[in-house]
């Protein structure tokens, strides 16, 4: 258990809260699988320094809802987005609220790169709640780095590959039969 700098009547408090927001499909630069959504957990993780009392919130567009539901954890609050370019992000900010959640968490974390993020993050930051910045395979913007007080970045190669349509079945495809 954590133990307070400052103890109170008991010598115990909970520790400093973290707010993860990680949106899922820039973290594995939109190649969304199950086992690539595993290990990006896993990466993330040790990258960002999760701890057992954070928050988290992930995001996702509904197209990828299946496989990110089922890789993370349950503590892990899923939103699902729209089918439109960037609907996962808008589900993701809509999910957030830095005049509120601010005060109730020492830092946020953001897990992404997309420059969506970046007014997000400054109002925390505003408010008194530093950001931090973990990246995958997506881009990053300068913005997003700029208001930032930390950026780690966990190695996209680490990921697996992913296979564009899917997992190969075994089935053999025969031409003219």
């Amino acid at each position: 258990m954590y133990q307070s700098s400052h103890p109170r009547a008991g010598g115990f408090s909970s520790p400093p809260r973290a707010l993860h927001v990680l949106d899922v499909e820039n973290l594995l630069g939109g190649q969304v699988t199950f086992g690539r959504t595993k290990v990006m957990w896993d990466l993330y993780c040790e990258a960002a320094k999760v701890d057992d009392a954070d928050m988290i919130v992930a995001g996702c567009s509904r197209r990828f809802a299946e496989s990110v539901l089922f890789a993370l954890p349950s503590r892990v609050r899923v939103v699902i987005g729209a089918n439109v370019p960037d609907g996962a992000d808008a589900a993701l900010l809509d999910a957030v609220d830095p005049t509120h959640q601010a005060s109730r968490f020492a830092r946020v974390v953001v897990g992404s790169g997309d420059h969506a993020f970046a007014p997000m993050a400054l109002q925390f930051v505003t408010a008194g709640c530093p950001a931090d910045l973990v990246t995958g395979s997506g881009f990053t913007a300068r913005r997003l780095r700029m208001v930032c007080r930390s950026h780690r970045h966990f190695a996209y190669h680490q990921l697996p590959q992913a296979w564009p349509f899917g997992a190969p079945t075994g089935r053999v495809a025969t031409l003219g039969a």
